[in-house]
């Protein structure tokens, strides 16, 4: 049984989380559509240590939910696992839309920001600043 204050911890370690996974997403994006090496590198960067944002806080929440711990030691990812899933057919692919008349590439616009956690709930976001103890 998770206690309240486990419980709480939880909640708060998976808002983390998700936070934390969005924003890999939206680095990840951000280095695919930067035409500079130093910033893809530079954006790719601030992935990686998102990634470890979500490795800690993984720990963190199996040390205080068996439950969740007991399945990340059981969980079955094989390709065979997932063979009996409904197969989904594809829409058909719109066609490609006219390119515009101009000289040169056209600028890329920068990939589409996803829906926060905070947006899709209403609660306030977590940072790793916003969890520090203030002196």
């Amino acid at each position: 049984m998770i206690s309240p204050d486990d419980r709480q911890d939880l909640m708060l370690l998976r808002r983390v989380m998700a936070r934390e996974l969005d924003t890999i997403s939206e680095y990840e994006g951000y280095a695919a559509a930067a035409h500079d090496e130093r910033l893809q590198a530079f954006f790719q960067h601030l992935a990686d240590e998102e990634k470890e944002h979500v490795a800690e806080a993984l720990k963190l929440i199996e040390e205080r939910d068996t439950a969740q711990k007991k399945q990340l030691q059981t969980v079955d990812v094989r390709p065979d696992h997932f063979a009996g899933a409904p197969k989904q057919d594809a829409p058909p692919a719109p066609a490609p839309a006219p390119a515009p008349a101009q000289a040169g590439p056209a600028p890329a616009d920068p990939p589409p920001r996803l829906s926060s956690f905070s947006t899709m709930t209403g609660y306030r976001q977590l940072t790793v600043g916003s969890l520090k103890t203030r002196r």
